[in-house]
This record gives structure tokens, sequence and C-alpha cells, in this order.
């Protein structure tokens, strides 16, 4: 990465007595070309300057980077931490801000070893303004111990809505951030997202934030007022293609993204508009990393008019600005992903079509694919009375295989080829089990009470000695929950070699001869990755853990009537839009709207009514 000078932002911040806002305001027009900051971008920047902790609904494409990129410039010495979900966006905000000056550094699971260590010396000698981070790195020892000297001034949790739609399932890491963000205590706490309904800002309270009650809520619609969604019901696959090519052929665009649940569905769609004549590429997670690079550098240059078939994830906050349409192919998991895919048009703010094309099938293969990745609480009630003879009797977690739990399913009557995925989430919501690290020997020690860490702090020197860092390490990772959990009679403690390394900064050896140490007074055990592969860490305590069932019957719920609202979107006799207001701002959200026609203006059944309107005036 290459090293920036940072512009003289103290002329601007410190010699004068205007107030934020418009230090913000002066600071936008001189290094982003805005002359004027938008209504909603001010409005939020001055409850950022009074409130610790906002929490921010804004369409996509309202500028919501300058909502961390601005304060960082302005406010003194600042440093502001940004988390975001994926690898091509945080390149792309990368790239953006530095082209403006600002200097940037970003964590990545694709750096190298010496990109790594560029990135930490960045930080440590204060020159980086914005530091962008995954949530999975967020929580490694050796990023957190970054700011153990320098607290980050704010915390931004972009793309927020992904707490709620993937934290219960393949990213856990999302569930897990408030007692780390709350370690850090930041001056200034942010989370971001164009769409989540009031249940989904519930939960994101709860897993972000330390006092859900005092944070601040901004919000705005889903969607900006240049998209006019539309819904049209076919009657088979065949005519969903028909139509797809229908939308496609009469619309002239710069782009359009077609958006699929599957990654197979991406590749053949796009074979199919080539035979049409149609300049088509496919983009999803599951193509190698050199054909993703290559295929978003080629969309972000070329000019040509050309249709992406993506998987959901593609576009989320990346500035491709000339999405003239959208389509959705089929029902997406639920409303909040829909406009999310929506919202990725019309990005210059000229006039952008969204459409959502499906068919009768598709609510009941949701329906279906919601009961598999959603068991209800009866299920799981069963799966945990039956999993307790399974665990330890002493207080001890159980390392057990994925084919274990997939046996058990097995003889409940269920089919863990297809639900296991399901199952796992669950639990692993529920706290029940947690998946073992790849590629890493795993430690695990037990301490009876009258061995607790702090106790064993007080006997070691004050001094940093080995033992004192090791034990230390420990103590830190029990109050954040890092793979530990008390017991009545001690504390019992599973941690992968790896994390410990990245803790400490050691080698394995190392880690050994502290160990050593303690043998035959620690009660631990070590195993080798090649005996754990495919195992998962359960809990042998599960009452406390069933009592998470309410949450997790309110989650499920919470998702059950996203997906709903589906279909009360797609088969609205009135207006789409208001409908979906009402969703995601309540019964108020419809206000923008004209009262006395009811009329958004914006979506199909809108158009046709003030059409037909028209055909007969008074």
């Amino acid at each position: 990465m290459n090293e920036l000078s940072l512009p003289d932002y103290n002329r601007v911040s410190s010699n004068s007595q205007i107030g934020f806002v418009e230090r913000c305001q002066q600071v936008a027009a001189r290094y982003f070309s805005h002359a004027e900051l938008r209504p909603s971008q001010r409005e939020v920047l001055e409850l950022l300057q009074s409130k610790k902790n906002v929490l921010a609904m804004m369409p996509t494409g309202s500028g919501k980077t300058l909502l961390y990129a601005l304060p960082a410039l302005v406010w003194p010495e600042a440093l502001v931490v940004v988390l975001s979900p994926l690898i091509a966006l945080m390149r792309d905000q990368v790239l953006r801000l530095s082209t403006a000056g600002v200097n940037c550094v970003l964590f990545t699971s694709e750096q190298t070893e010496e990109e790594r260590r560029l990135a930490f010396t960045t930080v440590r000698s204060g020159q980086a303004l914005i530091v962008f981070v995954s949530p999975e790195r967020f929580v490694m020892p050796s990023f957190q111990k970054l700011f153990w000297d320098k607290k980050p001034d704010m915390i931004v949790v972009d793309e927020a809505h992904c707490v709620v739609s993937w934290g219960h399932g393949f990213r856990p890491e999302y569930q897990l951030l408030e007692p780390y963000i709350r370690s850090l205590n930041p001056a200034h706490l942010l989370a971001l997202t164009a769409t989540a309904s009031q249940q989904s800002r519930t939960t994101i309270k709860e897993h972000v934030f330390a006092v859900p009650a005092e944070v601040t809520e901004y919000l705005r619609e889903p969607l900006a007022n240049n998209i006019f969604v539309f819904s049209q019901r076919v009657y088979s696959e065949d005519q969903k293609r028909e139509e797809l090519l229908r939308i496609l052929k009469k619309k002239t665009f710069s782009k359009c993204i077609v958006y699929f649940s599957k990654r197979d569905s991406c590749e053949l769609m796009a074979k199919e508009l080539r035979t049409h004549d149609i300049h088509a590429v496919a983009y999803h997670a599951g193509l190698p990393k050199n054909e993703r690079s290559s295929t978003q550098n080629y969309l972000n240059k070329t000019t040509k008019p050309t249709v992406i078939c993506a998987t959901q994830a593609f576009g989320m906050g990346i500035d491709l600005p000339d999405v003239d349409v959208v389509v959705v192919f089929g029902y997406p998991a639920n409303l909040e992903e829909l406009f999310q895919m929506f919202g990725r048009a019309g990005r210059r703010g000229n006039a952008a079509e969204a459409h959502l094309v499906w068919s009768g099938a598709d609510p009941k293969k949701r329906q279906f694919q919601f009961e598999i990745g959603f068991p209800n609480r009866a299920k799981l009630d069963e799966l945990m009375r039956c999993l307790e003879p399974f665990w330890q009797t002493d207080g001890s977690d159980s390392i057990q295989t994925k084919e274990t739990l997939k046996k058990l399913l097995t003889r409940l009557g269920h089919k863990p080829e297809k639900e296991f995925e399901g199952f796992f989430a669950a639990l692993r919501y529920l706290g029940v089990c947690v998946p073992l690290p790849l590629h890493s020997n795993v430690l695990q020690i037990q301490l009876d009470s009258k061995q607790s860490l702090d106790a064993l702090l007080l006997d070691l020197p004050q001094t940093m000695t080995q033992r004192r860092s090791f034990l230390d390490t420990l103590v830190r990772s029990l109050a954040l929950g890092d793979g530990s959990r008390r017991k009545k009679n001690g504390i019992c403690m599973t941690f992968s070699l790896r994390f410990l390394q990245d803790s400490l900064g050691w080698s394995e050896e190392q880690i050994h001869k502290v160990l050593e140490h303690y043998r035959g007074k620690w009660n631990y055990q070590l195993f080798p990755w090649a005996q754990l592969f495919d195992s998962f860490s359960f809990v042998s305590d599960l009452a406390p853990r069933r009592l998470k069932l309410i949450t997790w019957a309110r989650h499920r719920s919470h998702f059950f009537e996203s997906l709903s609202e589906i279909d009360r979107f797609a088969n609205a006799k009135r207006c789409r839009l208001i409908q979906a207001r009402d969703f995601f701002l309540g019964r108020l959200g419809g206000a923008a709207a004209d009262p006395k026609a009811g009329l958004c203006g914006r979506c199909d059944l809108c158009v046709q009514t003030k059409f037909a309107r028209s055909q007969f005036p008074k």
C-alpha cells in the first residue's frame, strides 16, 4: 500500500470559529468537490456532534461514506475505524478516499504478511485517518491491541443490516461485536444501513451498542425517489426468462444488474443472454479471486451496455453509478434484501427502474428454504434435550465432530444433507456450539475455582514476563467471552493456538514453554488440528442456553415477517412503496405520499392509476 502525504486540515478545522457541520461542508467542497452537503448528511453530522450513539438508515447512494470521512478530517488527530462486510467494498472505499487525499488503511484476509505489517505501522505512527476492517479481523486480539494506547474517536458499522441477515449464520462475528466495541470505548459509534425494519434496528442496537436505549435513530425511506419499482408475476421459469429479455430489450441502459439466489444461475443466464446478443458477465463469490477482480475492474471502466448476472452481495456499497436497471429474478430471502438490491440502481440521480420478476412457485420455495434455515423452537428444544447425554458431566466443554450431530439429526427424523446448516446456525446463535478454527491446533484449559486467573496473576512479578503476558491474554479473553465460559467449579476455555499466537505475537514453541510450566497444575489438553477436522466445541450446560430460545423465536419471527412482506409488496393492490414504508418506518412512513391520492407515484400501480385518471378528467 502506498504511503500518502496527509493534507493540512488544521487550517480548516482549528483556526476557524465556524461550527462542526460548516467545517465539514468546507472540507467536502475542497476535497470531494461537493458544493453543498445534502440535507440528510447535514442532519446526521449534527447528530454525531451532539450524540455518542447514532443509527442512520438512509437510501443507497445518499453519500453515507462522507458521514465518517468528514469527521475523520475535521476532528483533530481523529482516528475512525470502519467495520465493513466485503473486501471489494473496502477496496472501493479506500480507492475513492485515497484519491481525495485521505490516508486510509485496510486489513483483509487477502493481504500478505508484509502488507499487514505496513498497515499496522501506518496506524501506530498516527498517519492513518480511517481504518477499514472486517468483523472477523476486528475481533482478533492483534487488531484490538492496536488501540490499547490510542482509542478510536469513532467506530462505524457499515452495512449494519448484515448484523441481522448474516450474524445468525455464516458471519457469527457480527453478533459478537458489542463487547469488543465497548472495550475500545469510542467517543462516537455510528451504524449505517439502507434497509432495516423496526425489529432489525432493535437487533442491530442489541449487538452493536452497549446501551440500546441511548441510541438515536435517523430514518429515511429505504429507496431513493428516482427509482421506479415494478412487480411482474409470471407462471413458469421459462416465462421469467422471457420477461427478463423483454425488460432488457425495451429499455436503454448503461448497466443492468440481474440478481439470482444461486451462483450457477448467474453463469447460466449470462451465457443465455449472450446468445441473444446481449453483452453479459457473471459475478459471484465462487469465481476465482483474479477473475472477480478483473470483472470488477472491467465494470468500473467499460462504457459498453452490460448486464451483470450476480448474487445478492454484488454492489453492496460499491460506487457503480451507471446502473439504470435492476432485476431481481425470483423472491429473495426478505423485503430488506429486496430493497438493498433495488437501491443499487440510479446512483447518478437519473430515473432508474427496479423489477421483481416472480412466479407462483417462488413464495413456496422461499417458505421451504425458510423452514430449513430457521428451525422452530420445538425442534431446537427437542434437539437440545437429545444432546445432553453426549456431553461431559464435569461441566467442561466437549469437542465433537460434525458427523455426530448429523447422526443425531437423522435419528430425530431430519435430513442432515439439507437441514444441518440451519440447525448448526441456530445452535451457534444460542451459544451451544462453536466451530473450531481451520488449520490450527486447539488448546483446552480447565481451572478450578481456587485457580482463578486473577489469583494466578497476583502471584507473578509486575514486570511483563512471558507467563504474565500469557495469563493477561487469557484474562482479557475471558472478559470478552472469547472461547471461554465460567463453570460452577471454575473456568473452561477453548482456544486455537493461532488465536493465542495472534494475541501474543509468539511462536507456537513459546506457548508450549509457558504451558510446560503449568504442567501438573492445570488440567489442559492440546488437540492436533488434523484430529479436529470438521469438529465443534459443544457446551454441556444447556440450561441457560434454553433461555435464549425465546430470543431465537423472536429472531425467527422477524425473518418470517420480512419474508411475508415480500408477498404483500408483490401482490399490493394500491401502492407498493407506501406498503413498504409501513414496514420500514411504521405507519407514519406513508406520510411522504400525497395524503389525498395515497399514491407514491413511483411504482407500477401508481403509474397505472394516474394514467387511468388522466383519461377521465373532471
